[in-house]
């Protein structure tokens, strides 16, 4: 019998090998941590990945169902991946349906999307509570409620239930399969506003090269926010006009999708690319992928710097 497996990336490792130093008998990623200021070394399984992501618990089904369906999946990804490696263009239509989806899946099933989502709910839970316990009266016929609908509660006094919501000594989590659900749902809504962007391929040289990445490499921004009210600059929408997407596919490879350009393949100088690292080590929520320090960026000040000085970017 196959061993279940328990750690499952978010990140697919047929994606990151892309950013993995040439040449080298051992490859291992450069991972800058910008929360802890560290940098170190290590292969691609041991990134990107969390504890029984997708594992669920729905009974006939196996608990690693999802993660073998995933991982059935990425392995198109790395047939496409090497295929744009080889091609750097969108003439096949395969690789670019298996690369849009790539993108969807990589920007909504991720951790901190699903903090977000459990923030939130608990955040109406809590309130819902709150109106439940704010009488005696509310609470017991909230329960009688709950009792005609079968819903089997236990017994608690009203005075118990009010001093165990007050204490806050509780914590309040969303199951994976709602998770899931969610992120399924979010991609499919996605995913037509990519297929109906126009993207501009970008090639790096050996002279310009390398691309970065991060555990948050799809990035979506205003193309001019400056234009816009405050309250609207940091929340674009997939669908929305006057937006980039910004993804980048590999160290020598990064794609910008947008409405109003045309599809077109460059040649990057280095500034070029330091802009789109700059903007992926921006997005990043904790952690840079590298094939090693030898990357250009831009600065707050806008000035151009070398990887080796990114631990003291703040």
């Amino acid at each position: 019998m196959t061993k279940e497996a328990r750690h499952h990336h978010y990140l697919p490792q047929c994606y990151l090998k892309g950013f993995l130093p040439k040449n080298k008998k051992v490859p291992c990623l450069s991972v800058i941590d910008l929360k802890r200021k560290t940098h170190f070394e290590t292969g691609t399984r041991n990134i990107g990945g969390v504890k029984d992501f997708n594992r669920i618990k729905i009974e006939s089904l196996a608990p690693d169902c999802l993660e073998n369906s995933l991982s059935s999946f990425e392995g198109q990804v790395a047939t496409a991946l090497r295929d744009i490696e080889r091609d750097r263009n969108f003439n096949n239509n395969d690789t670019y349906a298996i690369i849009m989806n790539l993108i969807a899946l990589m920007a909504i099933r991720h951790p901190a999307m699903r903090n977000n989502i459990n923030d939130f709910h608990s955040q109406i839970v809590k309130k819902i509570m709150a109106i439940t316990v704010s009488s005696k009266e509310h609470y017991e016929a909230t329960l009688q409620k709950m009792k005609q609908k079968g819903v089997d509660i236990g017994e608690s006094s009203y005075e118990k239930m009010k001093e165990f919501f007050e204490s806050d000594k509780y914590d309040i989590t969303v199951p994976n399969e709602t998770y899931i659900d969610l992120e399924m749902k979010g991609i499919d809504a996605i995913l037509p506003f990519l297929f109906n962007r126009k993207w501009i391929i970008l090639i790096a040289s050996d002279e310009t090269w390398p691309f970065v990445t991060c555990d948050r490499p799809v990035s979506l921004i205003w193309q001019n926010p400056e234009k816009l009210p405050p309250i609207m600059r940091y929340s674009p929408g997939f669908g929305m006009k006057e937006t980039e997407v910004v993804f980048p596919i590999s160290q020598n490879i990064a794609v910008i999708g947008a409405f109003e350009i045309e599809n077109q393949v460059l040649n990057a100088n280095k500034h070029l690319i330091a802009s789109v690292n700059s903007r992926i080590i921006t997005f990043a929520t904790s952690q840079v992928y590298t094939p090693d320090l030898s990357f250009s960026f831009i600065d707050k000040d806008g000035m151009m710097k070398n990887g080796q000085s990114i631990l003291n970017w703040s």
